[in-house]
């Protein structure tokens, strides 16, 4: 053969076999960010300093450790999923303000532009406040970190190292948001399951 020849078909097979590793790179990619929890999720982060429960393949809630989590104020309740915090010193990727979408829950809406406010959205909403706002909480992350609105995808830590998320569907002000996979996913239909069971909050009447 032409060492011409050679050559051409050497840097020919070196592209195919790079091209070949970017698909195969591309392929998981596109899946992580495809459609995910919350139904809104885009993309997923490696930030470091972000306390993941994933990460630490934790199966309750309760196992998390709150003093590697960020601090942060409630600033701002939108409804009783839904608020604004305010970080001292946010890490790369967050920003001093924030709105939270909390991770695996789903209250009655309140806000919502194309839905009237639905059945018990006030008492849970009321609840959030009550709970939450002009207090110092704790917040760590899944899987993604924001949806397609921005909104930051969390789990809220209380003072007192409650998941707050957790709380919400234990006492009935929210259900368990099993449409797509989350770190506690199992616990929290167990939570849902006793909540219905003892006919608490928005189960107390249906």
């Amino acid at each position: 053969m032409h060492p011409f020849l050679y050559t051409y078909n050497m840097k020919s097979k070196k592209k195919a076999f790079v091209l070949w590793i970017l698909l195969l790179i591309s392929i998981p990619l596109f899946l992580l960010t495809g459609e995910s929890p919350q139904d809104e999720i885009v993309y997923v982060t490696a930030n470091s300093e972000l306390y993941r429960v994933n990460i630490f393949d934790l199966k309750k809630s309760s196992d998390a450790n709150i003093d590697l989590m960020l601090k942060a104020t409630v600033i701002k309740h939108i409804d009783g999923d839904t608020v604004r915090v305010r970080f001292s010193n946010p890490p790369k990727d967050i920003s001093s303000e924030e709105t939270i979408r909390l991770l695996g829950v789903d209250t009655p809406e309140t806000v919502h532009t194309k839905k009237a406010v639905q059945r018990f959205g006030k008492e849970a909403s009321e609840y959030t406040e009550n709970s939450l706002l002009g207090k110092d909480v704790y917040i760590a992350f899944d899987w993604d970190l924001r949806d397609r609105y921005k909104r930051l995808l969390a789990y809220i830590y209380t003072e007192s190292g409650r998941c707050f998320n957790a709380v919400l569907i234990q006492e009935g002000y929210g259900h368990a948001y099993l449409r797509f996979p989350f770190q506690f996913m199992e616990e929290f239909k167990i939570l849902e399951q006793e909540a219905r069971q003892q006919k608490r909050g928005l189960w107390a009447i249906q």
